[in-house]
């Protein structure tokens, strides 16, 4: 049981600072590093290894390394525009696959640390659904996330009603861990 309050702990710190970065990133237009054809994304590579420069969500330059850029070419080569951010000590790209919002945390090494995917609510653990219909109706589901970090499942919604949002996070099999209301 002491394990598992460890693991809520910081999956509390990573949703706070997730929550921290989206809300600074509808504040500002994000810039994105594109490519189109896998001779662009080696051309990229190559003066990457030279100035080693993405783009931040705040603008600013930010260093991601060649091993990171190439575990993302290698899952994702059609992917044409990301957005790169630099969380200590992760490196953190967003996008769009399927039409769907993905989140990928990688270390410097190119190591896939965490996926975040949208998810439909359908998509969700019938005891999830059940809860929040149970718990907070007249609330609006803002969206729905799968999040794989390091082997282990989570499910992440967040409801919100006039100003409150609650970000509620549950287990693989849908018990909730984690309510954070701000």
């Amino acid at each position: 049981m002491e394990n598992r309050g460890e693991n809520a702990n910081g999956i509390a710190r990573r949703v706070r600072k997730q929550r921290r970065w989206e809300s600074e990133n509808r504040k500002v237009n994000t810039k994105f590093y594109t490519t189109t054809t896998t001779t662009d994304m080696k051309k990229l590579m190559t003066a990457a290894m030279f100035t080693l420069s993405g783009f931040a969500s705040m603008g600013q330059s930010i260093a991601i390394p060649i091993p990171v850029l190439n575990a993302f070419a290698t899952r994702y080569p059609g992917i044409n525009e990301v957005a790169w951010d630099y969380n200590e000590p992760d490196y953190q790209v967003s996008f769009k696959f399927q039409n769907k919002a993905m989140l990928l945390t990688f270390d410097e090494t190119g190591v896939v640390n965490e996926v975040k995917n949208e998810i439909m609510m359908f998509e969700l653990p019938v005891d999830v659904n059940n809860l929040i219909a149970r718990e907070y109706p007249g609330w609006r589901v803002g969206k729905a996330m799968h999040i794989d970090m390091k082997g282990t499942a989570y499910y992440e919604t967040v409801v919100e009603k006039e100003k409150t949002l609650v970000t509620l996070v549950f287990d693989r099999t849908g018990e909730l861990m984690i309510k954070m209301i701000q």
